[in-house]
């Protein structure tokens, strides 16, 4: 993991890929720290890092940074690096996925002790985005900060009617749990009805590195 405690993030990128076929999971971690030092850490506004891991197998990276104009550094700075090349030459590239959206709390910083995040994706074109900021505001304070587990929480924006919902847990199994408790809370229920049930994609991801 790269920390170096900058003092808030306005973007968050995401990213979930696949490793190539014979590659070791020890060497996708390997990898990983080696461009988060080599790579991310010198660049300017770009404070934090970590590699992740779901269920399935599939591994996703998170990047914090200060502002659109540091993650577009890190875009095009991305092939000149030797660790980049070094780490792009263990994943399979037709599985790599790539987000990237503004974070709505001001100031935020992520925890640090945290062991997992739940990222949900959803979209929504009939609450504007004041309603899904104060229906999120009242989840936490209703609901997720009812649980020691819940370590922070935000909304993504990824594009206009398009969401991420991000929530940072202490472990992956009581965050699983919280999550599936949603349809038996009202105020976490009023909040997923702000949006297209169809459009619901979820998925926990564990800290590896």
């Amino acid at each position: 993991m790269l920390n170096k405690m900058l003092d808030d993030y306005s973007v968050m990128g995401f990213a979930t890929f696949s490793k190539r076929d014979g590659v070791e999971n020890t060497d996708v971690i390997d990898a990983s720290l080696n461009w988060s030092h080599q790579f991310l850490a010198p660049l300017e506004g770009v404070g934090f890092h970590c590699l992740l891991q779901n269920t399935k197998g599939g591994f996703a990276d998170i990047v914090f940074a200060k502002n659109g104009e540091a993650l577009s550094q890190l875009n095009e700075n991305f092939d000149k690096s030797e660790a980049s090349q070094k780490m792009m030459e263990l994943l399979d590239p037709q599985s790599i996925q790539m987000t990237a959206m503004a974070i709505s709390q001001d100031r935020f910083i992520p925890p640090t002790d945290f062991a997992c995040i739940e990222i949900g994706f959803m979209k929504s074109q009939t609450a504007s985005k004041e309603e899904i900021l104060q229906q999120s505001k009242l989840l936490e304070d209703n609901y997720l900060h009812k649980f020691e587990n819940t370590k922070s929480h935000f909304i993504g924006e990824i594009e206009q009617g398009s969401y991420t919902d991000v929530t940072f847990g202490r472990s992956l199994g009581e965050t699983r749990k919280i999550c599936s408790g949603f349809d038996q809370d009202k105020t976490a229920t009023e909040f997923l009805s702000l949006f297209d049930p169809t459009s619901f994609q979820l998925d926990f991801w564990a800290l590896i590195a």
